[in-house]
């Protein structure tokens, strides 16, 4: 096994057309995200905002993508000041691949070395604290970053919920 990051570009949308992370709403957004929507928000345009997205392979396979921005949140919450922290705007492991490869540690798994290397950029970026963005009814993501330390913020009431790892 050797997961490798590469830099996505525009010259790579072809070989991220048939990425496909789940069937349900939150994942079906995430591949959409990634393979490029005309109405706006997408990978290719948040590049373009600043923000990095890597596509993760092990050999020439394609097994998932991850991405790393900058966002201004007020922290410490509810009340304090907007303060400059990471954002994963997404990210996702394609569905033959989740809970790959078989036989090794739990840590070792796709899912969990995709996000150690987002989370190591964000350290190596600067950024004393890391945030995510993550539906609420979507219970095994948010076992999942909880595992990874992240922490719920309180819900405010909005389809998602933020999620934050201090990294100092």
């Amino acid at each position: 096994m050797s997961l490798h990051a590469i830099p996505f570009t525009a010259d790579l949308i072809a070989d991220v057309q048939t990425f496909d992370c789940g069937s349900e709403r939150w994942s079906i957004e995430v591949s959409e995200w990634l393979k490029g929507r005309p109405e706006g928000d997408c990978s290719l345009s948040s590049i373009k905002k600043g923000t990095d997205v890597w596509l993760y392979k092990d050999a020439d396979e394609l097994i998932g993508f991850g991405s790393l921005g900058t966002t201004f949140w007020k922290w410490p919450t509810p009340n304090g000041p907007k303060t400059q922290i990471g954002i994963i705007p997404a990210c996702a492991v394609q569905t033959q691949f989740q809970h790959k490869p078989d036989g090794v540690p739990r840590e070792e798994r796709y899912s969990y070395l995709i996000m150690g290397d987002l989370i190591q950029c964000a350290r190596d970026n600067g950024y004393g604290i890391l945030g995510l963005f993550v539906e609420s009814e979507n219970g095994r993501a948010r076992s999942f970053y909880t595992k990874l330390g992240f922490t719920a913020l309180p819900d405010d009431g909005k389809p998602y919920i933020r999620m934050f790892v201090d990294l100092k």
